[in-house]
């Protein structure tokens, strides 16, 4: 995925003065059907951890997640300038410290950190020099138990604001809170680890939120550790086999 062709995109949080330097973070929307991520081709570059999570997956979950971790290496392997296979990671739990678990970091790479989120047909990839990132993608479809999944997810007060809301814009209201909150998790490494009703939705001190454009049908959500942030959109790897850094 080629970091050499982008759009600049700024965000920040809540009424950061115009002298605020915005953070830079190099996104890429990848579609999981390209052919050339495609489980056959790929999976080869995966390592024994990413295969097993693979394999616990089945049928169309098990190829989008080959794909999309696929591209996540070769997204890495364009910037470090290595292989896609010889991308190697390291975890580290956000709670407990412990390596045996928890949010993924390059090894050898610091201070270089990402963070990927998938859903349906498409992947979101974020990477930043350095600074803490999330990143989340849902796809706009409808969910059964909507009502039960808003009052676990919001907290009391805006559980009411969304309470009066129907149709298309509640369900869209509940995925920008809910990719924001994942993606808040994701950055500071906690995973779904507390109750997501006292996770941050919105911009707060110290963190900054942007919503990248996904073409329609998905909305996503990056999370940064910075008072300013600015989404920087690149094109896919796949397609132009190109290295670079953001």
């Amino acid at each position: 995925m080629s970091a050499s062709s982008h759009t600049d995109v700024g965000a920040r949080a809540g009424d950061v003065a115009c002298d605020v330097r915005l953070t830079s973070v190099d996104v890429w929307l990848v579609d999981l059907t390209d052919d050339a991520i495609s489980e056959p081709l790929v999976v080869h570059m995966l390592d024994p951890e990413e295969r097993r999570c693979a394999a616990a997956r089945a049928g169309a979950g098990r190829r989008r997640y080959v794909a999309a971790h696929a591209a996540l290496r070769m997204i890495l392997g364009s910037i470090l300038e290595v292989d896609a296979a010889s991308v190697r990671f390291r975890r580290t739990c956000g709670r407990c410290g412990a390596q045996d678990h928890g949010r993924p970091w390059v090894a050898e790479a610091a201070p270089l950190d990402f963070s990927i989120g998938h859903s349906g047909d498409r992947a979101i990839v974020a990477v930043s020099d350095g600074v803490q990132v999330g990143a989340d993608i849902e796809a706009v479809r409808p969910r059964v138990h909507l009502q039960r999944l808003a009052r676990r997810v919001l907290d009391p007060t805006d559980h009411a604001e969304w309470s009066a809301l129907s149709g298309e814009r509640a369900l869209a209201s509940f995925l920008e809170a809910w990719t924001a909150k994942e993606a808040y998790l994701k950055a500071t490494g906690e995973g779904i680890t507390r109750r997501l009703s006292g996770v941050p939705r919105a911009a707060t001190p110290g963190w900054s939120l942007a919503r990248p454009e996904t073409g329609g049908g998905y909305v996503a959500a990056v999370v940064a550790r910075s008072e300013g942030l600015r989404i920087r959109y690149r094109l896919p790897v796949v397609a132009t086999g190109e290295r670079g850094a953001p």
